[in-house]
């Protein structure tokens, strides 16, 4: 038996001394799991009892590593999906920490509710091909998007880990690789090409500044809320989001 690394040790620890205040579903009985992609071992195609269908990724998986000390890519999951909530920019899925019993063992990881209304971005553009409203709201809900991975530091966005809904609206997925202190720490790190002028653009035009507003309503004490982020984290997050706003103020 392999023994566990000090960053997975200090994971374990951290989901001990935050068990009161962590959500973990516990879940012993489902209808069915099975690999969701072929030749993809982590990601599985969970369907619960009440027919409702999840995309379960076990942290203890070989492809998981534990990406900070005290954290772990369910945490930063868990903390993606409540952050997109909260700042309101996009929204990424329903995500939730979960325990399941599988062949008689309990794994831990998180759970994804499954975006059956999502279309890849080749089937989008072949459906709304003449719909040049769906094409804007797109366009629009894919800079959103950056701004969003930029204040949690998502470095993995890629094609294949966002959605987009047949209205146009873009569909978040996959944010394992996000929140880690030493990506919040660098203040210019993870911004697209030209990310200064999208955000002033986007903000300039009235019909979006109401993304602006809520940003600026967005306090420490509305992030100490979600128990998966650090202090350290809250604080990061906080610069990244005052960054945003003071570029716009400076258009």
């Amino acid at each position: 038996m392999l023994e566990s690394s000090p960053e997975q040790q200090a994971t374990a620890e951290y989901v001990k001394i935050n068990s009161s205040s962590l959500d973990v579903q516990m879940i012993n009985s489902y209808k069915s799991l099975k690999p969701f992609r072929e030749n993809e071992a982590r990601a599985k195609l969970l369907e619960l009892n009440d027919g409702s269908k999840w995309i379960f990724k076990d942290e203890q998986d070989a492809h998981s590593a534990i990406l900070s000390i005290g954290a772990s890519s369910s945490l930063f999951e868990s903390a993606a999906y409540k952050l997109s909530i909260l700042f309101g920019l996009v929204r990424v899925p329903e995500t939730r920490l979960a325990a399941i019993v599988i062949d008689g063992k309990v794994v831990v990881g998180s759970m994804q509710r499954f975006a059956s209304n999502g279309l890849s971005v080749f089937e989008f553009d072949r459906y709304a091909f003449f719909s040049p409203q769906r094409k804007r709201r797109f366009q629009k809900q894919l800079v959103l998007m950056q701004i969003f991975d930029y204040i949690i530091a998502n470095i993995d966005r890629s094609s294949d880990n966002y959605l987009i809904a047949k209205n146009g609206d873009v569909i978040p997925i996959d944010h394992g690789i996000s929140l880690r202190v030493s990506d919040l720490h660098r203040i210019d790190f993870n911004k697209n090409v030209n990310f200064d002028d999208k955000i002033k653009k986007i903000f300039r035009q009235r019909e979006n500044q109401i993304y602006l507003e809520h940003l600026k309503g967005i306090n420490a004490d509305l992030l100490f809320e979600i128990p998966e982020l650090s202090l350290q984290q809250v604080d990061l997050i906080m610069a990244r989001i005052a960054h945003v706003i003071d570029l716009v103020g400076d258009s």
